[in-house]
């Protein structure tokens, strides 16, 4: 299709079609019922020329009706007769076949220099061609549709009926009365456009009854029978090379193939699937097309008088065809092509039925399959609530019991903590009591001596210092054990410039690392300014600095230690590594529990000092500090781990705005 628009006009067939039928009825002569078809199809498609050819054997007489302003012009002439392979009129005539020519085609679109030429055969009872009625439209900017084409061919059967009237009219005038036979032709006219008006609403209607397909199809049977002998009937459905017997109604019992399916390409109706064309097969035509072996396998009987078929197409989707036929020891009717042109109309109607029926019928299993899937899916959904109730149960337990566990870790860790002091003070203040009970017998025995004097009050002031030492030593340990559970939220949070502050760490810190040979490495961009709390990030660094201090490295052993600072969107990124010896996975789970310490009671040279200054504890509380002040004072996140040659590595992240 080249860039012309197709013709949009709305287009009523059945008025067409009725006033076709009456047409010959109400003129006076050939010439005026020319004239008033011309007229008839102008008033719903737009026609340029009309043409009448009669074949006269030798020669081909035209009847040519044209518009002019209002006047209709009719013009007569005649020609020799052409071969047809040079003339499409001389080849409808002689094929008995339609011929539809645009202005590009490549064989006759030169000939005639209109947009669109249409000629259809005219057909007798007998189904002898005597003619062709030949369309012409000219308008560049409009083309038929095929359907208004296929309209255009049923009318074509009408008009047909018209001049095969006005041939015989002499012979059909001396048979009986004029106007006794134009009253009947009325009636039959009239009758006849009701009942197919009838029937395409009827099927029409079945778009939307929601029956099933067999239930569907007998319907449409019932209708056509009304219009067309249709006691032979057949719906045949294709999809995917496939032809099935979906409906059959046979005199000869062809309804043992009701519901078979087998390949196009067997039998009459794959011959009508193959070309897409409405087919009338007579014995004639029938034995010519089997031995020329275009059809082959015909199920079924073969004693047919008369079959026609018409595809069922929608929308360039063939659907299926649907056929009637008489037997020759039954009716032995001979169908004609008005007929056939018929049901190839109706066909058009069935197709539409058809695939709305196909659509309803694949949103009922699309619903279907959509409603199975929510209740799968719902029954799913219940499942993983239930799951995901018992999982939080689990979890509840899990945690309760590790809970238990840390508690339990934490009291062992204090009672270990406080034993040593307190066993050191029960021991000293044993050591007083004998020192008084000596002292109390030698004032009895009356053998205190001046030296004896001094010794015992210098073993007392020895026994009070230890006991002093060890109480202030618990009451530390008490105080940290109060502060794992202090809340730094309250401290305040102020803006401070992180590189400064880290640098200040480090040098507090050279007293311990020079003697031991110990390197810090600091990256930190400079002027870098956050808001949080302070004594939180001093605490963590420290705390990190210390621990690798103290269980990082063998005796003589030096240490680089690394820490990185990054800003990244509203996120302080904190990267630490000691490039020490690192810790056992084993040891590594453990390393945040409350007074874990792999060197208990160890503490290097110098640390113990800074330790006392910043407020920290070598008691096994400092990896626990770590996470305690990064997670819950800063709002942050923790990992540690102990790559290969990194030591341990710490990498913290927290916001740069509390």
């Amino acid at each position: 299709m080249d860039d012309q628009k197709m013709l949009s006009l709305e287009i009523n067939p059945l008025s067409l079609f009725e006033a076709a039928e009456k047409l010959h009825l109400r003129v006076e002569s050939y010439d005026s019922y020319a004239a008033a078809v011309y007229q008839n199809i102008q008033k719903q498609l737009p026609v340029d020329n009309l043409y009448f050819v009669l074949d006269r054997s030798d020669q081909l007489d035209y009847l040519k009706v044209a518009g002019k302003e209002q006047e209709v012009i009719i013009e007569r002439f005649s020609q020799l007769m052409p071969d047809q392979q040079v003339s499409p009129i001389a080849w409808i005539i002689f094929q008995r076949l339609e011929k539809v020519i645009t202005k590009t085609d490549p064989q006759w679109g030169t000939q005639f220099g209109v947009e669109q030429w249409l000629g259809f055969p005219m057909l007798n009872r007998q189904g002898k061609c005597f003619g062709a009625l030949v369309i012409e439209n000219d308008q560049s900017e409009l083309r038929y549709t095929d359907t208004q084409i296929s309209i255009l061919r049923v009318l074509a059967s009408y008009v047909t009926f018209g001049v095969e009237y006005w041939l015989d009219f002499p012979q059909n005038s001396s048979k009986e009365p004029e106007h006794a036979q134009l009253l009947k032709q009325q009636i039959q006219a009239s009758t006849h456009a009701e009942k197919i008006q009838q029937v395409l609403y009827e099927i029409a209607s079945l778009a939307n009854a929601q029956l099933p397909l067999y239930e569907m199809y007998k319907k449409i049977h019932q209708n056509i029978d009304t219009i067309i002998d249709a006691r032979n009937f057949c719906i045949a459905s294709y999809e995917a090379g496939e032809v099935t017997f979906s409906y059959v109604v046979d005199q000869e019992g062809g309804e043992q193939h009701l519901g078979r399916t087998f390949p196009v390409g067997d039998g009459l109706n794959s011959y009508v699937v193959r070309t897409g064309q409405s087919t009338m097969f007579t014995q004639s035509n029938f034995h010519q097309l089997l031995r020329e072996g275009k059809i082959w396998n015909v199920m079924g009987g073969t004693d047919f008088s008369c079959w026609i078929g018409a595809p069922i197409i929608y929308e360039g989707v063939m659907y299926g065809v649907i056929s009637v036929q008489s037997y020759i020891d039954y009716s032995n009717i001979l169908y004609t092509q008005a007929d056939l042109d018929l049901l190839e109309f109706i066909a058009g109607h069935v197709a539409a039925v058809m695939q709305a029926n196909r659509k309803s019928d694949l949103l009922r299993k699309t619903r279907t399959e959509l409603m199975r899937k929510c209740l799968i899916e719902e029954q799913q959904n219940q499942q993983l609530v239930s799951a995901l109730k018992e999982l939080k149960e689990a979890q509840l337990k899990v945690i309760h019991r590790e809970k238990m566990m840390s508690l339990g870790g934490v009291v062992s860790g204090i009672a270990h903590e406080i034993n040593t002091p307190l066993g050191t003070c029960i021991t000293s203040v044993s050591h007083s009591e004998n020192l008084n009970l000596e002292l109390q017998q030698s004032i009895s025995d009356k053998q205190l001596s001046a030296k004896k004097l001094q010794g015992y009050a210098e073993k007392r002031q020895q026994a009070v210092q230890l006991i002093n030492h060890n109480m202030k030593k618990i009451e530390k340990l008490m105080g940290q054990f109060k502060e794992m559970t202090t809340e730094h939220t309250q401290e305040r949070i102020k803006q401070f410039d992180l590189k400064a502050l880290l640098e200040n760490i480090i040098e507090s810190l050279q007293g311990i690392l020079r003697p031991a040979g110990h390197q810090i490495q600091l990256t930190c961009e400079d002027g870098l300014k956050i808001a949080t709390v302070q004594s939180a990030v001093q605490r963590i660094v420290l705390n990190m600095f210390l621990n690798s201090i103290h269980h990082a490295y063998d005796a003589d052993q030096k240490g680089y230690l690394r820490l990185s600072i990054e800003r990244r969107d509203k996120q302080i990124i904190l990267k630490y590594s000691d490039g020490g010896k690192g810790m056992a996975q084993s040891d590594l789970d453990k390393l945040f529990d409350p007074f874990f310490t792999t060197k208990r009671g160890v503490v290097a040279e110098g640390v113990d000092g800074v330790l006392k200054s910043a407020g920290i504890s070598a008691g096994g509380l400092g990896a626990h500090q770590i996470y305690h002040l990064a997670v819950t004072t800063l709002g942050g996140e923790l990992q540690v781990s102990c790559p290969k040659d990194l030591g341990l590595y710490y990498k913290i992240s927290f916001p740069a705005e509390l």
